[in-house]
């Protein structure tokens, strides 16, 4: 649960949540080789190259021009 957890926050520059039952979070530990390795993944979502070679177009022959953007743009400036 946690080498799913912390990446996860790490990814998303944000927090996890883990909830433990209390007789599971008294048991004493085992250690996990794979543990200590964790893989971090930015995931990036772009259109397709024919997508933005058509807003390409459309924004250098349209005078003004309206982008409706949703959740999916954060960090688009970087």
């Amino acid at each position: 649960m946690l080498q799913i957890a912390i990446p996860h926050a790490i990814s998303k520059e944000g927090a996890a949540v883990i909830g433990l039952l209390a007789d599971v979070s008294e048991l004493p530990a085992e250690e996990n080789l794979t543990a200590n390795h964790f893989f971090y993944i930015k995931l990036v979502i772009s259109p397709d190259d024919t997508q933005l070679n058509n807003l390409a177009e459309l924004i250098t022959y349209i005078n003004k021009i309206t982008l409706f953007c949703e959740v999916g743009v954060e960090n688009a400036d970087t």
